[in-house]
């Protein structure tokens, strides 16, 4: 073989090696290109995320009160903060609620608009479920007899409740979703229900329907005194109500008694000051000694009197409201009082192809009627 042939196929013999050894280099380049570019995505991700978290929880977002607009646009918010006077404000957490649709603006408002994301706030005592919003704080114990009006909403929510039945006008209810029941004559099973009160935080009554001598009023005092909840659906009863001698006092009109709201608070929602309300509720609120309660929503001819308030007696807290079917203005009173309220969770799930997804959890507190420490999970990815 010639020289020349020898020489031609080492050429082409090395050419091809050296062709594999960049092709390899090439790759290997690229490769470590995406790597560092995937890395660099993750950690400006991780920083976002924390920094949006950090802000969300330390910050009033500017406005400060912008959860106070009426008419709440986004368009005239400038940065979303969720912070209160004492811990995240519960008020903030339910007006951003109202403007979530709008999610792509809500990112941007966050400084989160290249991710998407997902916010969840629960109880960091209990499990990683969302907490609902409402004034009821679980484990429940609900007492009816001659009326239901709040059993659906109650059944529905998600709680751990206990059901209390007096025997009354009513047949024998569907047990719903409660956990544990029980029925009997009114008084018996009411005094039973207090009886038991170490082993609630809310005790939601609705139109007991039995003289106010007949029941325990030192249990009920004592769980009061102690941190508890009380919600009170006075509805249309004939009876005294069982709330009385806990610093206001309750007459029975003969009519129903319209009103006009008052405040929100968080206590209201779908609704606004100044609204007037239609209601078949014929009891009202008052103080007789200069008391001053939270009236929410006030007699529509007399503003001292309340048709819904909320007062403190001991280390608890009251909840009076005259008519829960109440009319707002078109919009149901079940869709308004945030008894149980509604899950505090935003955003979207992550996608099944979802890259980058990064938790980051804050703790701190609510700032409702009882600071209640709460973990805030937010998480962002791409996908």
């Amino acid at each position: 073989m010639k020289k020349s042939q020898i020489f031609s196929l080492d050429f082409v013999f090395s050419i091809v090696v050296l062709v594999l050894i960049l092709s390899i280099l090439g790759s290997t380049w690229l490769n470590l290109q995406g790597s560092i570019a995937q890395q660099e995505n993750r950690r400006r991700a991780v920083e976002n995320s924390a920094a949006a978290a950090d802000f969300l929880v330390a910050s009033q977002g500017f406005p400060e009160d912008w959860q106070d607009a009426e008419n709440l646009s986004l368009s005239s918010v400038s940065n979303l903060g969720l912070k209160g006077v004492k811990g995240i404000s519960l008020s903030k957490l339910l007006a951003l609620a109202n403007v979530s649709s709008d999610y792509y603006t809500l990112k941007a408002k966050m400084g989160i608009a290249r991710y998407n994301f997902r916010l969840v706030v629960s109880e960091n005592f209990s499990n990683s479920s969302p907490m609902l919003s409402g004034v009821v704080r679980p484990p429940v114990a609900y007492f009816a007899s001659d009326s239901r009006d709040f059993f659906n909403t109650l059944s529905a929510s998600g709680e751990v409740w206990d059901y209390y039945w007096g025997q009354g006008a009513l047949g024998a209810p569907g047990w719903g979703s409660s956990r544990n029941q029980y029925s009997g004559v009114k008084d018996v099973v009411f005094n039973q229900m207090l009886a038991s009160q170490n082993s609630y935080n809310t005790l939601v009554i609705e139109s007991p329907e039995f003289d106010y001598s007949l029941a325990n009023a030192t249990l009920l005092r004592e769980f009061l005194e102690k941190g508890g909840t009380v919600v009170y659906l006075a509805g249309n009863g004939e009876s005294e109500l069982l709330i009385q001698n806990l610093s206001l006092s309750f007459r029975k009109s003969g009519a129903g008694v319209d009103g006009a709201v008052q405040k929100k608070g968080f206590f209201l929602q779908n609704t606004s000051v100044g609204v007037n309300v239609t209601s078949a509720g014929k009891w009202v609120a008052f103080s007789p000694n200069g008391f001053a309660p939270d009236i929410f929503v006030s007699n529509r001819t007399n503003s001292s009197e309340a048709v819904a308030a909320a007062w403190d007696y001991g280390l608890g807290r009251i909840y009076f409201i005259s008519d829960f079917q109440a009319d707002f203005n078109g919009i149901p009173g079940e869709n308004v009082f945030n008894i149980v309220g509604w899950p505090l969770v935003y955003g979207v799930e992550p996608s099944a192809n979802a890259s980058f997804v990064f938790p980051q959890t804050r703790f701190s507190f609510i700032e409702g009627d009882r600071r209640i420490p709460v973990a805030m999970t937010l998480v962002l990815w791409h996908g």
